[in-house]
């Protein structure tokens, strides 16, 4: 989403915008909880301020850091288990919470003519930026199933077993060569099949037709 220059965008979303509605209102909440800690949302909110846009560059690095925290949290075995559940708590809720950012947040403070859902900088790095989310998401249950893996016939004890879980369990293959067998491991398939849901529902349907708005809106170089 832009940061338009000499526009501020606030950093918390007043629940009067709910408009009466219990799914906005969970939406707003949500996403001010997940606004208090992030820290790209704070450099943000202070670029705007200033009248100033945010580079892009900043929220990759932001990516990159949290890709790499997940990386440890699954080859560093001495890692305490509290800190690897806070480290999944907050990229799965950072994968929902930029996502109202774009699609209920966005068109509510803006509320400008440039399309019905997003003010995005560009829509192909958007789309990427989306298809890395899946690959984070895919890392954070990952992780999960590693902790749980007693849960799983046979015995997930290793990272590589714990993204190949993951994987297939996200892209819906279903090989059946490892599986749930408790209710803890069920629970887990069942949230990461969740996420590919909305994934596949909402986050890349709505990044094509963006791009593909763009391209269409666009004039033509031809004669």
């Amino acid at each position: 989403m832009s940061n338009e220059q000499g526009k501020t965008f606030p950093l918390f979303v007043p629940i009067k915008f709910y408009k009466r509605s219990l799914i906005l209102l969970l939406s707003v909440s949500i996403y001010n909880f997940w606004v208090l800690i992030s820290p790209p949302s704070w450099l943000r909110y202070f670029f705007s301020k200033r009248n100033r846009k945010q580079e892009n560059w900043i929220v990759e690095i932001w990516i990159l850091i949290l890709i790499g925290l997940l990386i440890i949290s699954l080859t560093v075995l001495s890692l305490p288990a509290y800190l690897r559940y806070i480290i999944v708590f907050y990229i799965l809720l950072d994968t929902i919470g930029s996502t109202i950012r774009d699609i209920v947040i966005s068109p509510i403070i803006y509320n400008d003519n440039k399309g019905p859902f997003l003010s995005i900088d560009n829509p192909s790095r958007w789309l990427i930026v989306s298809f890395i989310n899946i690959f984070v998401v895919i890392l954070a249950f990952a992780i999960l199933f590693l902790e749980h893996g007693l849960q799983f016939a046979p015995t997930i004890t290793d990272a590589t077993t714990a993204i190949y879980m993951s994987t297939v369990t996200f892209t819906t293959l279903g090989y059946g060569d490892i599986k749930p067998i408790c209710s803890v491991g069920k629970r887990l398939v069942l949230l990461e099949l969740s996420y590919f849901l909305f994934f596949l529902l909402i986050k890349i349907p709505l990044a094509v037709s963006v791009i593909r708005t763009e391209s269409r809106d666009k004039p033509s170089n031809k004669d």
